[in-house]
């Protein structure tokens, strides 16, 4: 009963750790085929205009995060930081989200691959020790 529960856990921590992984690392990836040039001369239109820049005509936080992340994928720091300040911010946090998600993942599709098939049970996989104490404790006079 026991293992099942670990195999369960291991499952759904995998499944989650996966259900982030996706939507960030295609941002990542997104970032890195886009330039921003691109988006600018409208060669390329990802989403419509800021709703909140057409109602109250003042950018929003958020405005120019895609054009940054496509500057910083390709290694341009000052269009960032012009495109939006938090840029820089934002972008290490998805990172660091993508790769502790992916990371995560990994750990639990290996756990839970090895409570599957029967691998991951330390306690029959090691032969005992000669010197382990219950062994000397049984063959000593």
């Amino acid at each position: 009963m026991r293992r099942e529960l670990e195999r369960r856990r291991y499952r759904n921590n995998a499944l989650g750790a996966l259900s982030v992984l996706v939507p960030f690392a295609f941002v990542v990836l997104v970032s890195f085929v886009i330039r921003p040039e691109d988006i600018e001369a409208g060669r390329l239109w990802l989403s419509p205009p800021c709703t909140y820049r057409v109602l109250f005509g003042h950018p929003c936080p958020t405005c120019g995060m895609t054009r940054a992340f496509a500057a910083l994928s390709h290694g341009d720091l000052d269009a960032a930081l012009r495109y939006n300040r938090a840029a820089p911010i934002a972008y290490g946090l998805v990172w660091l989200t993508t790769v502790a998600s992916a990371a995560l993942a990994l750990h639990s599709a290996l756990r839970w691959s090895r409570r599957r098939t029967g691998r991951g049970d330390r306690t029959s996989a090691r032969p005992p020790s000669p010197a382990d104490p219950l062994l000397l404790s049984e063959t000593s006079p």
